[in-house]
């Protein structure tokens, strides 16, 4: 009957009645706020509000009504009004709380929609299935069934089917490789890697390394645009021209920005290799890829050392010689161990 009332679908004497009730006593007059608080949360847009909660909210508020200064014997339904009103402020103010707090959570929910769908890789109708591994020491390049090209560094393997569906392109990738993906726009291709991260493209041009003995992931956009997607923690990275993006293994740590060395990223695709002030552990894996050859530091400040040079054309022995030339680190040569040493 209540609800009636407060919808005002009830006749004149109902209502004169039910307000009648409402001012009795004390006892009555929280049943009607309690029932007039419980009917505007039931028909509040936000269903997901916790009337019990509001409802002790407004017991408590209740004991703040009855201090005000309206006199028992002349109490009526306008001083009853009079505390509604008092109650709606702070119930205005939770409704409002409740409100955005929702608005937060279905947006956090939109994104982590959004971010999902992103970093998931479709599945590939496969049709026989290619494997082209590059051994160490060399370099190779591959067409793939759509006509994109692919150029993979030593020590290299990319999976991929022999004739693509018609939703998406999907290889696999150990290693590194330049990418010059046809373009598509309705036709991804994606590139998964077994550390755990992939790229998705529609047509561009672009260097991926992620070797299982480096601690990163680097990818290198020459041009076009393309997305990262770092599985672990649902993480998409947009890159534009010009732009790496280095993925640490260890604690996930990302660093995004201008590509300051994109010559020297590439060149081992144009058979040379380029340092640019670059750390020499870097430097000693990139040459052991090159060459073939597993290279053990007898002093470790050796790895304090940052290099710059371009090798093209040189054997591993000419190589070594600059090193002593140019910082007097020593060498020994056994078959495929290397020694460098102070």
């Amino acid at each position: 009957m209540l609800d009636a009332f407060f919808e005002g679908n009830v006749d004149v004497a109902k209502k004169s009645q039910i307000e009648a009730w409402a001012c009795a006593s004390e006892e009555n007059t929280q049943l009607f706020i309690e029932a007039k608080t419980a009917w505007v949360l039931r028909n509040f847009p936000n269903e997901r509000a916790d009337a019990d909660d509001f409802l002790r909210f407004s017991k408590h508020t209740i004991k703040i009504v009855d201090s005000l200064p309206i006199k028992r014997e002349k109490k009526s339904f306008a001083n009853l009004y009079r505390a509604a009103a008092v109650i709606a402020i702070p119930l205005l103010f939770a409704a409002v709380f409740q409100i955005v707090r929702l608005s937060n959570e279905l947006n956090a929910r939109e994104d982590y929609l959004l971010t999902a769908k992103a970093s998931v890789i479709p599945s590939q109708q496969i049709i026989g299935t290619q494997e082209h591994i590059v051994n160490t020491g060399v370099q190779g390049r591959v067409v793939l069934p759509d006509g994109s090209e692919v150029w993979l560094n030593s020590n290299s393997l990319l999976r991929s089917p022999s004739k693509f569906d018609s939703d998406s392109r999907v290889v696999e990738l150990d290693g590194e490789a330049f990418f010059r993906v046809n373009s598509s726009e309705d036709w991804p291709f994606y590139i998964h890697t077994q550390r755990g991260v992939s790229v998705r493209v529609t047509g561009t041009e672009f260097n991926i390394s992620s070797y299982a003995n480096d601690p990163f992931v680097k990818v290198t956009l020459i041009e076009g645009s393309l997305t990262v997607i770092d599985h672990a923690s649902a993480r998409t990275f947009e890159l534009q021209p010009m732009q790496e993006l280095i993925l640490q293994e260890d604690d996930g740590d990302v660093v995004q920005g201008v590509a300051l060395n994109v010559q020297e990223d590439i060149s081992w695709k144009d058979g040379f290799l380029m340092f640019n002030n670059t750390p020499f552990d870097a430097v000693l894996r990139r040459m052991e890829r090159w060459y073939g050859v597993t290279i053990t530091v007898e002093n470790p400040e050796i790895l304090n050392f940052r290099f710059t040079a371009k090798f093209e054309g040189k054997s591993l022995a000419q190589v070594l010689e600059i090193f002593k030339i140019s910082s007097n680190i020593q060498h020994r040569i056994d078959g495929s161990q290397v020694s460098l040493f102070l």
